[in-house]
């Protein structure tokens, strides 16, 4: 009798291992289709690690063209605060940065007077210049071997 429990319980094990093995299957095969039908917003909608990448933060590719186009050809003050507040964030890279400000940033080499007395910035940090926008300001942005660094998001919101 208990041989055959034990080979009962056997089965049963490779039951479950078997149907396991299925939904794990199945959610794979519904992760891979939720990705290649509805493209890379739905995994930052579901906050799937590593979608940021692929995604803007806003989720709004043509907005962000419209505010890029308004920056660059008219010197939009406004294009630039959204485009800075919705799209930029520490840690980017300095050829994300100029793509989603629409044209390069130019190197600012007097910089050093926003370094002194700042707990942020490091003497190796390095300053690029946006703009100037149509009321002749511009943004100036410092990139530390060549990642931004030191930018609040919330000053431009």
């Amino acid at each position: 009798m208990p041989i055959r429990e034990t080979g009962h319980l056997a089965q049963h094990t490779n039951k479950a291992a078997h149907s396991w093995n299925i939904l794990l299957f199945g959610f794979a095969l519904v992760g891979v289709s939720l990705t290649g039908f509805s493209g890379c917003q739905l995994m930052y909608d579901l906050r799937i690690p590593g979608s940021e990448y692929y995604v803007s933060r806003t989720g709004d590719q043509a907005r962000n063209a419209q505010w890029r186009e308004k920056f660059r050809s008219d010197g939009d003050p406004d294009a630039l605060r959204k485009l800075m507040a919705n799209n930029l964030e520490n840690g980017m890279p300095l050829k994300q940065v100029n793509d989603v400000m629409g044209q390069p940033g130019v190197r600012e080499f007097d910089d050093e007077r926003f370094r002194v007395n700042s707990v942020v910035y490091q003497s190796g940090d390095v300053a690029y210049r946006w703009g100037p926008d149509r009321n002749g300001r511009s943004v100036i942005l410092f990139f530390r071997e060549e990642r931004l660094v030191g930018f609040d998001a919330s000053e431009f919101r």
